[in-house]
């Protein structure tokens, strides 16, 4: 951890938080959470492995968000599982106050986002 306020907050073992403001959460093993991310009253379930430098340098070239979640991310009221990859500038809100919906990257039950494993949210989405 590094600049990070938490504040009745659980994190497991293994997490790279940078600036993260983290409240009324848990943060699963091996998360990895980018600076000025705000998580509020959710689970992020962590990652099954950390990626490697060359997997991460892949990540880039293709465009695609590592494993975790990336900077400047707003995520509220939400369970993310694991191995998910968020990109940056991702607004997680319910922004339109759903209580149900199925989209292919997320699930909206009783106005609680659940983004299933393995999804990738892209940069800039605002769910």
């Amino acid at each position: 951890m590094h600049g990070c306020v938490l504040h009745q907050s659980i994190v497991a073992d293994g997490c790279i938080l940078n600036g993260a403001d983290i409240r009324r959460s848990i943060v699963g093993v091996r998360s990895r959470i980018g600076n000025g991310t705000t998580i509020k009253n959710s689970i992020i379930m962590g990652a099954d492995n950390y990626e490697t430098m060359e997997e991460i340098a892949a990540n880039v070239q293709r465009g695609s968000p590592g494993i975790g979640i990336g900077s400047n991310c707003t995520i509220m009221n939400a369970i993310l599982d694991k191995n998910v990859r968020i990109g940056d500038n991702v607004s997680i809100i319910n922004a339109h106050n759903l209580q149900e919906r199925d989209e292919e990257t997320y699930n909206i039950r009783d106005g609680i986002i659940v983004v299933p494993k393995g999804a990738i949210i892209a940069s800039g989405t605002v769910i």
